[in-house]
């Protein structure tokens, strides 16, 4: 049991430690799985990273449409910098609307040209 009496802490902490406690389930196993949702960690975290990655990618190509008046499928050309060792292949299309980009690994993730990002089914 954690008792804080100072009342003194930042919020953010009180969150943390909050999220850090309900979190503790007491199994060691890195690879169980989330009670509500049925998703192991890793697959939580490389989608969150796969989300980002996207989302970056949603940005650049924006800037670079707003310079050129239109998008790229090089990741290179619009100024990424893909992480080393990264879970995910990323792919960029141009479709008549614009662009969706796609991120292939554990889960299947896409963006497009209007920021919507959406879970694909696995093929």
């Amino acid at each position: 049991m954690i008792i804080i009496s100072s009342g003194k802490l930042p919020f953010f902490i009180l969150i943390l430690a909050a999220a850090l406690i309900a979190g503790c389930s007491g199994n060691s196993d890195q690879e169980a799985e989330d009670s509500h949702s049925g998703v192991s960690l890793p697959e939580t975290v490389y989608s969150a990273e796969a989300q980002e990655m996207l989302k970056q990618i949603y940005i650049k190509q924006q800037e670079f449409y707003a310079e050129h008046q239109v998008y790229s499928t090089d990741l290179e050309e619009i100024g990424m910098i893909m992480p080393a060792g990264g879970k995910y292949r990323y792919l960029v299309e141009l479709t008549p609307d614009g662009f969706t980009a796609t991120a292939k690994g554990i889960q299947v993730w896409e963006i497009d040209q209007d920021g919507n990002i959406y879970q694909l089914a696995q093929k």
